[in-house]
């Protein structure tokens, strides 16, 4: 986990290992469960990865990826508060891993308030249904 300073305190962003053994896992699935079931998308799989922002011992932040085929990964649940703080830099060791297993594309889907984070982190709108479309050449 890497360390920033914020204004209210240090912010813990990482990968976490085994999150199902983590003692903070209620919190973490609370809020997973809550992505899942405002974006229409599956709940926590066991092949999933979780990545976190903590704050002061408390989760912010959570997203959570799994690989793909053809050299892609994808961003799946994102969840949490505080994102313009959390977002960017766990984004960013998000798109490190997936380069890192020679992923060419990142992919997600969301709501259309993701839209302007998104844009901000150099993602791109590949469709739209009820959902927004994402993608981002890494």
């Amino acid at each position: 986990m890497d360390n920033s300073d914020t204004d209210t305190g240090k912010l813990e962003l990482g990968f976490l290992p085994d999150p199902e053994n983590w003692h903070l896992w209620p919190d973490l699935l609370a809020l997973i469960d809550t992505a899942a079931k405002r974006g229409g998308f599956r709940a926590w799989d066991e092949n999933d990865l979780a990545w976190i922002a903590i704050d002061k011992g408390e989760v912010i932040g959570v997203a959570t990826t799994r690989m793909l085929v053809g050299g892609q990964a994808e961003l799946m649940h994102i969840a949490g508060v505080r994102h313009r703080e959390w977002c960017p830099p766990l984004e960013a060791m998000i798109c490190d891993w997936a380069r890192a297993n020679d992923c060419d594309f990142l992919i997600s889907q969301g709501r259309k308030g993701w839209w302007p984070i998104a844009k901000r982190l150099g993602w791109q709108q590949a469709g739209k249904d009820t959902l927004h479309f994402y993608e981002k050449r890494l």
